[in-house]
């Protein structure tokens, strides 16, 4: 969801400050993994609204992988118990 969502907002940024999208924005776009997507959206001061909404993505998502990180016998006894899983 992270790839699809970063790549729309990146987007919707540059559409915001050229009231177009060229090829060329969605090249540079590709070059960038979904969190630099984030990181460069917080270098722009037309989205200052939603700043904090994207730190806020960004820190869940490292708490996920942190989470994620273990090794997969440890996984599948934290997705089977239901306490564990609803953490992720």
């Amino acid at each position: 969801m992270l790839t699809c969502y970063s790549a729309l907002l990146y987007l919707l940024a540059v559409y915001g400050k050229q009231d177009t999208v060229h090829p060329d924005d969605i090249l540079s776009m590709r070059k960038l993994s979904p969190t630099e997507r984030l990181e460069w959206l917080l270098g722009q001061n037309e989205c200052a609204a939603a700043h904090e909404a994207i730190k806020n993505l960004l820190g869940q998502n490292e708490e996920f992988l942190k989470l994620t990180n273990a090794p997969e016998a440890e996984l599948i006894k934290i997705f089977l118990d239901r306490e564990s899983a609803g953490s992720l």
